[in-house]
């Protein structure tokens, strides 16, 4: 009993308190009903375990409600949402998607500047034809080097390392740009 006093008073254990009656102890881990209580140095690698197939914010709550659980928890999940890099720029070829209502009204809200090109020119789209390129080449050196994993790591494992990589024109990575594009919103 005096244990549990002194844990009375720490901030962080107190709020456990009020839901003390759900948690119990399952092969050496604090559950929450039938979810695991996950402790706060891990939630950022459990939404990015969560986001990983890109399923969108209500299925990704959802996913995570079924296994996981801490204080706060949709709202970090929201907010892991809205800090999504957005692009400065878009380069289309006049397709479908890009010519909607929709697309034009949500890249003028987040400021995004549209160039539209002449479609199936590769030669008006040259720089996304190049970029292609090189994914399939870093993508089938990944894939050799990588034998027995999943297709989405070795593509995960791709992107990433095309993003991470400094541009040998600009000196900065892409996701270093998309970065200080968003820094410069204030």
């Amino acid at each position: 009993m005096e244990i549990l006093k002194k844990l009375c008073n720490e901030p962080e254990l107190r709020k456990f308190f009020q839901i003390y009656k759900l948690l119990s102890i399952q092969e050496c881990c604090l559950m929450y009903g039938n979810r695991i209580v996950i402790p706060g140095q891990l939630k950022n690698k459990i939404l990015s375990i969560t986001r990983a197939d890109h399923v969108g914010i209500t299925r990704c709550e959802l996913m995570a409600i079924s296994y996981v659980w801490w204080f706060g928890m949709n709202d970090d999940i929201e907010m892991k949402f809205l800090n999504v890099l957005v692009p400065s720029i878009i380069v289309s070829d006049n397709g479908p998607p890009f010519n909607s209502n929709g697309f034009s009204a949500n890249c003028q809200d987040r400021f995004i500047k549209v160039i539209k090109i002449t479609p199936y020119n590769p030669r008006s789209n040259g720089l996304a034809e190049r970029q292609v390129r090189t994914f399939k080449k870093s993508l089938i050196k990944i894939v050799l080097s990588n034998v027995g994993l999943s297709s989405l790591t070795n593509v995960n494992q791709c992107l990433f390392s095309l993003m991470s990589t400094s541009s040998s024109v600009t000196g900065v990575s892409p996701m270093s740009q998309c970065l200080i594009h968003m820094c410069s919103w204030g």
